[in-house]
């Protein structure tokens, strides 16, 4: 189920059941991204904030 909003607002669950990795591997990803200030955390939610720097990383 894909829980994404008008804002980019992802679920992490969702992202590690779509790259079929584990929720920890996700969460050790997505903390490496928030310090490069790609994404924003809060709890579990996910905020894409430099959709150009994101759109890079899908390309490598």
């Amino acid at each position: 189920m894909n829980r994404q909003n008008a804002s980019g607002v992802f679920i992490q669950k969702d992202i590690s059941d779509f790259a079929a990795i584990s929720t920890e591997s996700t969460i050790k990803f997505l903390k490496e991204f928030e310090k490069e200030r790609i994404i924003g955390l809060k709890k579990k939610d996910i905020e894409i904030k430099d959709w150009k720097k994101s759109a890079g990383i899908v390309k490598k």
